[in-house]
């Protein structure tokens, strides 16, 4: 990696892969004292099949928010114990399609200079049915990228 990075992002998925690019990164961002985003997005296209496409309900919502807010904050919190600054380490959760929001809402908004992905997990199906975060992102992020397995 370069030293001229000063701010990376990691989008996980909760998958082993995702969680090991976390921790490399953390790793790196620590030793260079970079600034490291941990991105979750909840997947509303799941829930999409054709042209149906139910909304969650603002119930819905806050119930998985507040899951995916104490499981995040755990992981900073390791994060943390390891060594990392708390001014270093920022925590986000998002709604929506994780392609758009990584490559078009969340790079806009916090300026990333990398994105570090773990290697995709799913079937071919999921894929299928998806599309996959990691094709999109890499053919159209506006930043490096490096891929951890």
């Amino acid at each position: 990696m370069s030293s001229n990075y000063q701010r990376i992002l990691c989008p996980i998925s909760w998958s082993n892969n995702s969680m090991n690019a976390l921790k490399k990164t953390a790793n790196y961002t620590r030793n260079h004292n970079i600034q490291l985003d941990i991105l979750y997005v909840i997947d509303s296209t799941i829930l999409a099949f054709g042209n149906f496409q139910p909304e969650m309900s603002s119930q819905q919502k806050r119930q998985l928010k507040e899951i995916y807010e104490k499981k995040m904050a755990n992981l900073v919190q390791e994060i943390l114990a390891e060594g990392s600054s708390m001014y270093q380490v920022h925590s986000h959760i998002r709604f929506g399609d994780p392609r758009k929001i990584i490559c078009e809402n969340f790079l806009e908004e916090y300026r990333d200079d990398l994105i570090v992905l773990g290697q995709p997990q799913f079937n071919q199906l999921h894929r299928a049915l998806t599309g996959s975060v990691y094709a999109y992102v890499t053919k159209y992020a506006t930043c490096d990228i490096l891929t951890v397995r």
